[in-house]
């Protein structure tokens, strides 16, 4: 038998440890946009004191659609319900853009602070035919908060608190007030097949209005449109 030197010996054991070591795996493409679907369990509050009044009031489940990327987001949600005033139909809209503010960015995760103006758009209004007693209310306004997010590209959870407040108005018309808003989400994020990411988690929303009076009310029945609502729920979709 010929006699196998030491370096050839070396050379083996070094092939083998190579091929043993575990690939290291390439980072993937960090994905730009997310679509959702979500249900929501909403609850809506009427605050005012008008006395007679059949108040919106309702507890109904949403259901709805999101979009968003690096500078945008939008939403919009749907549903029915019966209130003191009759069968109603729910429409919510909201519109927000900005950027976040880092503050605190490692390998797996990213802390920032979101600055972004906001639109928030909500009319409950009778199946039978709108009228002036509708709530059909605008706010445009600031939003601010923390978010957590994994580092682009990586698996991981995210967590973000937020809040905002801005100018109410129902139909530009009349005595404008204020709104506010308040949210919190948790979630997380897998890689699927190619470019996609699956998304899915937990959101809470409080919200609050608190309207002046209409040009064709007197002031006490500004009070018709003071409202409060919370609504909580689930969200899936992807990241692509």
């Amino acid at each position: 038998m010929a006699e196998v030197s030491h370096a050839a010996v070396c050379q083996v054991l070094l092939a083998l440890v190579v091929l043993c070591l575990p690939v290291q795996a390439q980072p993937r493409e960090a994905p730009a946009q997310a679509a959702w679907v979500q249900v929501q369990d909403a609850h809506f509050r009427h605050t005012g004191d008008v006395p007679g009044f059949a108040p919106y009031t309702f507890d109904a489940p949403l259901v709805g659609i999101g979009y968003a990327r690096t500078a945008l987001r939008a939403e919009i949600a749907v549903g029915r319900a019966t209130a003191p005033a009759g069968r109603v139909r729910i429409f919510d809209a909201d519109l927000s853009t900005g950027s976040t503010v880092p503050l605190v960015q490692t390998y797996r995760y990213a802390l920032g602070i979101p600055l972004r103006l906001a639109f928030m758009y909500r009319r409950v209004q009778r199946s039978s035919g709108g009228g002036p007693t509708d709530f059909d209310v605008t706010v445009l306004g600031l939003q601010s908060g923390i978010t957590l997010q994994p580092a682009p590209g990586t698996t991981g959870f995210t967590a973000a608190l937020t809040g905002g407040a801005g100018l109410a108005t129902r139909n530009f018309d009349g005595t404008p007030g204020y709104g506010y808003h308040g949210g919190a989400e948790v979630g997380g994020n897998v890689p699927l097949r190619g470019r996609f990411w699956l998304t899915a988690g937990y959101r809470f929303r409080l919200q609050g209005w608190d309207l002046g009076s209409g040009a064709f009310t007197g002031a006490r029945e500004g009070d018709l449109y003071d409202y409060r609502a919370f609504s909580h729920g689930l969200y899936a979709g992807l990241l692509f």
